[in-house]
């Protein structure tokens, strides 16, 4: 409301100043005026011009800060980018654009809503170069987008206990993901654990490799325990796994030497 309200206010100064100009330019009668300000003022001494001036002293500030009464187009598109999906990286480059000697890229995300066809949507961002390498053909990413404008998308925040839940279906969907794990990493027991072997199986599945880790799971106030836990693993995540990284694994209190483990680029 109070913004509308700045608005008309500044358009009314503003049609009057045209106003004014114009009169001076065509009125015959330069003493005689029709706009209600000047007419009302004359009787009292006061001089057109400076009637004027005062009316383009409160019109040109109003002018210069009006941007702090504009709304922000990409903070509406971010609003309305309520819409959640996985999406997978068809392409990146480069836009040219450095900042801070950190690199601008375009992300080309092919995003695949469960209600929809498949889309294409871009994200621009800052990539180091120490995760370049990291931009891979076929990395699934979770996004955001505006149904109504499939042109941009954002990445989702995985913090988000929502989107977490939204990535663990999309892999269950995808047999990424065991419904027993995705059990345990919605409603388990959270433990602290180290990595003490891993091997793989052989099998591949959407670009992800089945990996068998054995785990020894440290609780803070109970005795420990070995287990067992296999699930598809991004090839590039392989490096935080190895014998000796320390983990997070989620168990059901039934069954404690069958854990889900998450791991993270």
């Amino acid at each position: 409301m109070v913004r509308i309200l700045y608005w008309l206010v500044w358009l009314a100064l503003g049609c009057w100043l045209a106003a004014w100009a114009l009169e001076g330019l065509t009125a015959a009668d330069q003493r005689v005026s029709r706009l209600p300000v000047l007419s009302s003022t004359a009787q009292y001494g006061m001089p057109p011009f400076a009637v004027a001036l005062l009316i383009g002293v409160g019109w040109g500030p109003m002018a210069t800060f009006s941007w702090a009464w504009t709304p922000d187009p990409g903070k509406a598109r971010r609003r309305r980018a309520t819409a959640f999906a996985m999406g997978r990286l068809v392409e990146s480059a480069r836009t040219g654009v450095t900042i801070n000697d950190v690199p601008q890229y375009d992300l080309y995300i092919r995003v695949g809503p469960g209600e929809g066809g498949e889309f294409i949507g871009r994200y621009r961002t800052l990539v180091p170069a120490s995760e370049a390498a990291l931009l891979r053909r076929g990395t699934p990413l979770p996004v955001r987008y505006n149904p109504a404008n499939h042109d941009t998308v954002r990445l989702a925040d995985l913090d988000d206990a929502a989107v977490q839940r939204a990535v663990i279906d999309w892999r269950v969907e995808r047999g990424l993901l065991s419904a027993a794990h995705s059990r345990a990493l919605r409603d388990g027991v959270e433990t602290p654990a180290s990595v003490t072997a891993l091997r793989p199986t052989g099998r591949r599945r959407d670009g992800e490799v089945e990996m068998t880790l054995t785990l020894l799971m440290a609780p803070e106030d109970g005795a420990a325990w070995e287990a067992e836990s296999t699930g598809f693993v991004d090839p590039d995540a392989l490096s935080a796994i190895q014998v000796g990284s320390p983990v997070l694994a989620w168990y059901l209190p039934g069954a404690p030497f069958d854990p889900a483990v998450e791991v993270r680029r």
